[in-house]
């Protein structure tokens, strides 16, 4: 049985998190309504005072809706009630999970692919797009 996205998305947030140790930086997965407008739950959102917040748009192979999903998030505002961060969206990283990844049997196995550098393929979109709600 394939792992199920959000489950993965999860591990890569606690991948993500102890690199972040002393940064004051704050990383969620699957939360609903942090960004103000069209319903979306941002993969791993990443926020930090004082600066933008990054999102990372996770997709296993082929990924064939990853390029929309990144570009429906550039340029929205963060809720802060939800969020607990203000700004907007200037950066997100795109990224292909490998099907590795997508065959591991639980949660575990997964982390500890991560962990040992699985291969994820990505992309950085960046700019100020506004949205057309």
């Amino acid at each position: 049985m394939a792992l199920e996205e959000p489950q993965l998305n999860g591990r890569i947030a606690s991948v993500i998190r102890p690199m972040t140790k002393g940064l004051n930086w704050t990383v969620r997965e699957e939360l609903w309504y942090a960004l103000r407008g069209p319903k979306h739950k941002p993969d791993i959102l990443i926020t930090r005072e004082g600066a933008p917040p990054l999102i990372l748009e996770n997709e296993y192979l082929p990924a064939n809706t990853l390029v929309a999903d990144c570009t429906r998030v550039m340029g929205r505002e963060l809720d802060p009630e939800v969020a607990g961060s203000t700004g907007i969206v200037g950066t997100v990283i795109a990224v292909r999970s490998s099907d590795d990844l997508n065959n591991c049997a639980d949660g575990d196995q997964a982390q500890a692919l991560l962990e040992r550098g699985a291969t994820l393929e990505y992309a950085v979109y960046q700019g100020n797009m506004l949205n057309r709600f």
